[in-house]
């Protein structure tokens, strides 16, 4: 119930209630538009569902005639069209999050993750535990549940920060759905920095170790083969764990090579 009353209270945008039989598809279009520069095309996404829901709702129970078009379907609002930019954290934003109270150990673990490797929110939730010439890592894979990596770059492996090694290995299988996460990394993130801020999420990690690893000394094309990106941002990884010098060890040195985060405990 509290998704349905989020979803109207956005839509009324602090007005009195409007009778659905009056809510015109341009009305939810313009109103659609105004949140671009607010929350992200998932959270518009869920609002239409949710509003899309109580049309229908109210339509199968004969409380508004049944031959109006539900207003809240077909509404177009991809932002595919814009590439947005990720703006990186600090460490003291990222210790600030999670050290959040909504945040669990797992939540912390899976945050790390991303700090010390840049992997995306969905690799980690897909990957598999590997080891590799002895070092331990996350491989990124198709899986009979996971249709993989979104490139064939993303296909990899990727070595496991040795500080926080026992602490992944101890949780594994135990971080729960990552729709639930997200909605806990975004409410404590909302908590530092305000709602909206689409700009502002767990993505923002990503960014923020290819800073740091660079920071390092690492080239464009090393940090490349680690974050599994592809085409001018780096060497696609289209098979095999070798290639033109990269090896495992490799990729482990530049994980170890960003600084580590104080002040955040995996108990």
């Amino acid at each position: 119930m509290k998704r349905y009353d989020n979803a109207v209270d956005r839509f009324l945008q602090n007005k009195k209630d409007i009778p659905l039989a009056h809510i015109k598809k341009q009305n939810v279009r313009t109103w659609v538009d105004s949140l671009r520069t607010q929350v992200s095309q998932k959270t518009r996404t869920d609002f239409l569902s949710t509003l899309g829901l109580i049309f229908e709702h109210a339509l199968e129970r004969g409380h508004i005639q049944d031959d109006l078009v539900n207003p809240f379907r077909g509404i177009k609002h991809s932002d595919k069209k814009k590439k947005r930019s990720f703006i990186p954290w600090t460490d003291d934003e990222l210790r600030k999050i999670l050290n959040n109270h909504r945040l669990s150990n797992c939540d912390r673990i899976v945050s790390l993750i991303g700090r010390y490797s840049g992997m995306r929110q969905s690799e980690i939730f897909n990957c598999t535990l590997v080891t590799k010439d002895g070092v331990p890592c996350l491989s990124i894979a198709p899986t009979e549940t996971y249709a993989g990596g979104k490139t064939p770059a993303a296909q990899r492996l990727v070595p496991i920060r040795a500080s926080i090694l026992d602490a992944v290995r101890r949780t594994f299988g135990q971080w729960g759905s990552q729709s639930s996460f997200s909605k806990r990394f975004s409410a404590a993130k909302t908590e530092l920095v305000g709602p909206g801020y689409p700009d502002r999420a767990f993505h923002s990690l990503r960014p923020q170790f290819i800073t740091l690893a660079a920071n390092a000394g690492y080239s464009t094309e090393q940090i490349a083969w680690l974050v599994g990106h592809d085409g001018d941002k780096g060497l696609a990884m289209t098979g095999g764990l070798y290639m033109k010098g990269y090896s495992i060890e490799l990729l482990r040195d530049l994980v170890e090579a960003v600084p580590e985060l104080e002040g955040v405990t995996t108990s």
